[in-house]
């Protein structure tokens, strides 16, 4: 059985979106040292401002870098290929983008990392800046999205 989608585009502003949500569900541990000293900047009043600005410049500023690779990537040559418009074929073997009827890319599943459900679609993530996103919105029937959903948990992605 195979899943054919209706053409889709990602936006970048969406792509910006999903992968900063991603990133920051992934390492908020790394927030906790930052925490601690914006707590120890009440605790000592003489360290107030370092500790205060350390624990509030350092978590924003990490998130503010990987915001700019993340808009880096929409202008990549490597990335540019995310963002066309095109419909995906999704079976048990591969899972296929194509642009048109003779243009297309298979991608292995072995490729994806891992797949997760957010409120209005399928993340399969690659790496930490190449995802592709399936709105429920692009599949032609809900029988199609079950489907999706059960390859998904076949391949131990979702």
């Amino acid at each position: 059985m195979k899943v054919t989608t209706k053409k889709y585009e990602l936006k970048k502003n969406k792509y910006i979106s999903i992968a900063t949500k991603a990133l920051v569900k992934k390492e908020w541990l790394y927030g906790v040292p930052c925490a601690v000293l914006l707590i120890l900047s009440f605790i000592f009043h003489s360290w107030f401002w370092t500790l205060f600005l350390v624990g509030l410049l350092v978590p924003a500023l990490y998130i503010g870098f990987w915001m700019i690779q993340f808009a880096g990537f929409t202008q990549h040559e490597m990335g540019k290929m995310f963002f066309y418009k095109m419909n995906y074929e999704i079976d048990g073997k591969q899972f296929l983008l194509k642009i048109d009827a003779k243009h297309g890319m298979p991608v292995e599943w072995k490729s994806f990392k891992s797949a997760y459900k957010i409120k209005d679609g399928y993340v399969l993530t690659m790496s930490k800046a190449q995802f592709i996103f399936l709105p429920f919105s692009v599949f032609k029937k809900e029988g199609d999205r079950r489907l999706t959903e059960t390859i998904l948990k076949r391949k131990n992605l979702l």
